[in-house]
């Protein structure tokens, strides 16, 4: 009954009390915010033009026929039980199976690249012969 009448009666009382209302309506503003905006409405599909643009859009619909087989649905995350080792054992698997997927093609680029190196030093030598060969030829390349 006490805050009831401070109310009523305004004085210190009031004051909280309207201070609590503006703090109430704000959370509650703020709740909706987050409620509304949930990404889990959202569904983004990605798709690659024959141009090699790729392009995101909210719909399948959107997507033109002719590219629509190289969307991917996204599938669902299964619950893992962080208490049963069955299955923490089973994520484990699965994610050192992820990381020597990513290291394989780590050195699969690394040694693409250690290749394309060695052909451009290969052409780079190749071509310093042929100019050496012909400065020799024509004599440009002799001291005197």
């Amino acid at each position: 009954m006490l805050v009831s009448s401070a109310i009523v009666k305004g004085g210190s009382g009031g004051y909280m009390s309207r201070w609590f209302a503006k703090i109430s309506l704000v959370v509650a503003s703020v709740m909706c915010a987050c409620f509304w905006s949930s990404p889990a409405s959202a569904q983004r599909v990605r798709y690659m033009d024959s141009a090699g643009n790729i392009h995101f859009v909210d719909s399948i619909k959107q997507v033109p026929e002719k590219y629509r087989t190289q969307v991917a649905t996204p599938t669902p995350v299964p619950f893992i039980d962080p208490n049963d080792p069955a299955q923490r054992a089973i994520q484990m698997n699965n994610m050192q199976a992820q990381q020597q997927q990513r290291a394989a093609e780590e050195a699969r680029k690394r040694a693409e690249q250690q290749a394309k190196s060695e052909q451009e030093q290969q052409r780079r030598d190749q071509e310093m012969r042929r100019n050496r060969t012909q400065r020799e030829q024509t004599g440009f390349g002799r001291m005197q």
